[in-house]
C-alpha cells in the first residue's frame, strides 16, 4: 500500500497559455505519481468579461471544466482517465469529452526516453454531432 507523503497544490490566475505554465503542472504531477502512484488533476477556465469582436460585445462568456485521474502501475506502465465539460462555446469545442489513455516507457537512458501512447476520447457536440478520437504518439524526450 502506498502511503501519501507529499501533496503538490497549485493555484492561479492564468492569463495566457504558456508552455512554461504547462511544464511546471506537468512536472508537479509527475512527481506527485512518481511518490505515490496517482495523479488527480481538475481545472476550471472561465472568462472574466465577455469577449469582443472588432469592439463589439458579444456577451460570450465561455467556461471550462477538467477532471483527471491516473494512475502508474509500474514506473513504466500508466494510465488515466478524463472528463471535460463547456458552456457557452458556441458549437467551438465539445461540449462533454471524456477517454482514457495508456503510456508505456519503451527505453529511457540518462540522456533521452522514447514512450508510446494510446489514447480514445469521445466528444459530444450540442448539436447531436458526436466524434471518436483514437491516436497513438510515439515519444522521444530529451
Amino acid at each position: 500500500m502506498n502511503k501519501i507523503s507529499g501533496m503538490v497544490l497549485a493555484i492561479g490566475l492564468l492569463t495566457g497559455f504558456t508552455f512554461a505554465e504547462e511544464m511546471v503542472s506537468k512536472k508537479a504531477c509527475d512527481a506527485l505519481q512518481a511518490e505515490v502512484g496517482a495523479t488527480l488533476i481538475a481545472e476550471y477556465v472561465k472568462v472574466l468579461d465577455s469577449i469582443s469582436v472588432n469592439g463589439v460585445d458579444t456577451g460570450f462568456e465561455p467556461e471550462a471544466l477538467n477532471l483527471e485521474a491516473g494512475w502508474a502501475f509500474t514506473n513504466r506502465l500508466d494510465a488515466a482517465a478524463k472528463i471535460e465539460k463547456t458552456r457557452e462555446t458556441e458549437g467551438v469545442f465539445s461540449e462533454t469529452r471524456y477517454g482514457l489513455v495508456c503510456n508505456y516507457l519503451l527505453r529511457e537512458t540518462d540522456i533521452y526516453s522514447t514512450g508510446l501512447s494510446f489514447e480514445y476520447l469521445r466528444e459530444n457536440y450540442d448539436g447531436g454531432d458526436d466524434a471518436d478520437l483514437v491516436t497513438m504518439q510515439l515519444g522521444l524526450e530529451f
